[in-house]
């Protein structure tokens, strides 16, 4: 019986008796079993903690998919929290990470999706300011006891698209 999974790399899992230290699946190994009753396969996940940096190898039905790798970095900034030790000491400290911080954005795994996404906004910021810019310029046009004021609107947008 061969095992289905959704998980893939990057991705960030939990696993049971880890709390909700989350992990970045860094591999996993499909070994298929033959026995003379019955064949099977046991999936083993190469897993590495997303706050200290921890190795460990975890089975499939062990570990429940929190999100994708595309998602793992806004998961960490917004909703993961930090694991205290019985000391009370944090566990980044003790492995000589730097401790979590909600608001600091973390380095991504994927430097191209950020780049992607930093394209896309800026893409999207001179789309609305083109379409202000028409706008202004339209106005000018249709109302023109104000057309010097939307004229100078339009400049300082085009201002803005110059920088």
């Amino acid at each position: 019986m061969t095992q289905k999974h959704d998980i893939t790399f990057g991705d960030l899992v939990h696993v049971d008796g880890y709390d909700n230290r989350p992990f970045f699946v860094d591999r996993w190994t499909e070994e298929t079993i033959h026995e003379p009753e019955s064949t099977y396969t046991e999936v083993w996940f190469d897993i590495t903690c997303a706050h200290t940096g921890e190795y460990m190898m975890a089975e499939l039905s062990d570990i429940k998919r929190i999100c994708g790798a595309e998602a793992a970095d806004d998961y960490l900034t917004y909703h993961a929290t930090p694991i205290e030790n019985t000391n009370g000491m944090e566990v980044d400290d003790m492995y000589g990470y730097e401790p979590f911080e909600p608001k600091k954005k973390r380095p991504s795994r994927n430097p191209e999706l950020e780049k992607h996404r930093e394209e896309e906004r800026l893409k999207a910021q001179v789309d609305k300011l083109l379409d202000d810019y028409n706008d202004a310029m339209a106005l000018a046009e249709v109302i023109p006891e104000d057309a010097e004021k939307y004229r100078e609107k339009a400049g300082r947008i085009l201002a803005k698209l110059t920088e």
